[in-house]
C-alpha cells in the first residue's frame, strides 16, 4: 500500500509538471543531476520547472541497484517534491524550499556514508520526509548553472533489522520520526529554452 500510495504521488507530480510546460520558454524549465548524489554510485535526475515569476517546482529522483564489494549494500530508491520561493528571480541566487518525498532502502555494512550502517547488520525498509531547505543557484555559463543546497526536516523511517548483510534472521524492527538532514546537494543544471 505503501509503494503503492509513493508512486501514485510521484506520478501526480510528474504530471502537474508536465502540464506546466505547455508554454515552455527561455529560463521556465531546466533538468538537473545532484553530484553529491553521484558520489554515493546513485545516478539521479531532476526536473524543475518555472510556476510564476519567483517560484519553481522541483521533482527529483535516485536509484542505487548496485551491491559493493564485500558484500556491502546502498540499494535505495527516492523521490522528492520541492516548492521554492525565489527571493530575486527563478533559477538564481537564492532560494527557500518546502519539500517532502519518500523511497525504500536495503543497506548494510557502509561504513563511512552512515555510522549506524557500520555493523555487520543489515537494515531494510521504507522512509518518507518532509523539511526546508536552502539554496543558492549561480550561472556558469549561457545554459549551465549550478546550485548549493542543504535541507532540514522530519524522516519516518519503518525497517527491519536482519542479523548479517548475506542471509539472517529478523533480529528487530522499528520505526519513528526522526530530526535530520533531508536535502543536500551540488547541482549541475542544464537550462532548457
Amino acid at each position: 500500500m505503501k509503494r503503492v500510495l509513493l508512486f501514485r504521488s510521484t506520478v501526480l507530480a510528474v504530471v502537474l509538471a508536465l502540464l506546466s510546460l505547455h508554454n515552455a520558454s527561455a529560463q521556465k524549465v531546466a533538468l538537473k543531476s545532484n553530484a553529491l548524489y553521484l558520489l554515493s554510485a546513485t545516478p539521479n535526475l531532476s526536473l524543475e520547472v518555472g510556476l510564476a515569476p519567483n517560484w519553481t517546482l522541483d521533482i527529483n529522483g535516485g536509484v542505487n541497484p548496485f551491491t559493493f564489494k564485500d558484500n556491502r549494500k546502498w540499494k535505495h530508491y527516492q523521490g522528492q517534491i520541492e516548492a521554492r520561493y525565489w527571493f530575486c528571480e527563478r533559477f538564481y541566487r537564492h532560494y527557500l524550499g518546502l519539500h517532502a518525498g519518500g523511497g525504500e532502502f536495503n543497506v548494510g555494512r557502509m561504513p563511512g556514508i552512515l555510522p549506524r550502517f557500520s555493523e555487520e547488520n543489515r537494515y531494510e525498509g521504507w522512509a518518507v520526509k518532509a523539511g526546508l531547505s536552502y539554496g543558492y543557484s549561480f550561472v556558469l555559463s549561457g545554459r549551465w548553472n549550478m546550485e548549493a543546497t542543504l535541507g532540514l526536516g522530519v524522516v519516518y523511517a519503518d525497517y527491519d533489522k536482519f542479523a548479517c548483510t548475506v542471509c539472517g534472521d529478523r533480529l528487530s524492527s522499528g520505526a519513528g520520526f526522526h530530526f535530520a538532514p533531508t536535502r543536500a546537494g551540488i547541482t549541475f543544471i542544464y537550462m532548457i529554452r
